[in-house]
């Protein structure tokens, strides 16, 4: 398995010489190519979101199945369900995620920034209600008898687990970016509407999510590689969204609209992530205020950062900033 802290040079190897390659003996295989994973999600048929295993890594190096759920068990919501069941959460959730709903909360957002610049990042009281929000949607859905509780709360774990540690890693992530590359932040110092294209680009070169698994359904094959039932697939975005044959220059941060470029940081196809808007907004919020909070300047440490040691995020534990009065 790779590096978890600079994992991008194995994983472009992987990419250009086995875009799904096994592990071991186990019976997981990494996807890493960007038009294997885009195959993959656009066959959930045979590639279903169910998750029915993790990876676990021994101390010898081998890796074994650590069984969640059957197929089918109603365990899998939302982002782990296979339609017409990640449909119906969809349905549910995506009111409160609408471009007008969202954008209503930007001056929430944008007090909290205030808060927390100003606190020195201390967090000394309770945040204020934003008012109406997918957790009240859920739990009127239950009140109305149209959802059961223990699905709403599994949707609501899911949508609590995934947002924070999207928007935490995206955070982080810019910012070491920014650290690293003075010469963005220069750019962005003159002209702030490169802020959002900047976004993409950190969740692009940074994804907070390593990859995502899915359950081989029925013996298939994907990308020349023979895949048997009851395998799993880890799709790698992290690796897709660097992958040569895609990218032009794939480590290179490029705000520049003219060359704006897709990613799969949020996922590819049915089950895009349903934050990626509130995620956006609130990256590029956070890097404005940066910008505009430090006129005297910046530093980033970024010599030995300290990555989270996870299979499943990339996010930073750690980032110390320095600002210039």
């Amino acid at each position: 398995m790779h590096d978890l802290d600079d994992p991008y040079t194995e994983l472009l190897a992987l990419t250009r010489t086995a875009p799904v390659s096994r592990i071991g003996d186990s019976t997981f295989y990494l996807v890493t190519g960007w038009d294997a994973i885009a195959e993959a999600v656009a066959r959930p048929e045979e590639f279903s979101s169910n998750l029915t295993a993790t990876m676990v890594w021994k101390e010898d190096g081998k890796v074994e199945e650590y069984p969640i759920a059957e197929l089918g068990s109603p365990i899998h919501v939302l982002a782990t369900a296979d339609d017409p069941i990640h449909r119906n959460h969809r349905a549910m959730v995506m009111p409160s995620l609408v471009a007008k709903r969202i954008r209503a909360l930007e001056p929430f957002i944008a007090a909290t920034l205030e808060r927390l610049w100003s606190d020195g990042l201390r967090d000394d009281g309770a945040m204020d209600d934003p008012g109406e929000n997918v957790m009240g949607d859920l739990a009127r859905l239950v009140d109305q008898g149209d959802l059961d509780q223990g699905t709403a709360v599994m949707i609501g774990l899911q949508l609590v687990a995934a947002g924070a540690e999207s928007t935490v890693s995206l955070l982080g992530s810019a910012v070491y970016l920014l650290g690293r590359h003075p010469r963005v932040v220069d750019e962005l110092r003159r002209d702030r509407e490169l802020v959002p294209l900047f976004v993409e680009e950190s969740l692009r070169l940074e994804s907070p999510f390593r990859g995502h698994y899915r359950h081989v359904v029925t013996d298939t094959v994907l990308a020349d590689v023979d895949l048997p039932a009851g395998s799993h697939l880890y799709l790698m975005w992290g690796a897709a969204n660097r992958d040569p044959e895609t990218f032009d220059r794939p480590e290179r941060i490029d705000p520049d609209p003219v060359n704006r470029r897709s990613h799969m940081a949020f996922g590819k196809g049915i089950h895009l992530c349903v934050g990626a808007a509130l995620a956006r907004l609130e990256g590029r919020l956070a890097v404005v205020h940066l910008l505009d909070h430090t006129p005297g300047g910046f530093t980033v440490d970024t010599a030995d950062p300290q990555w989270e040691r996870s299979l499943l995020v990339r996010r930073l534990r750690t980032l110390p900033v320095q600002v210039s009065a």
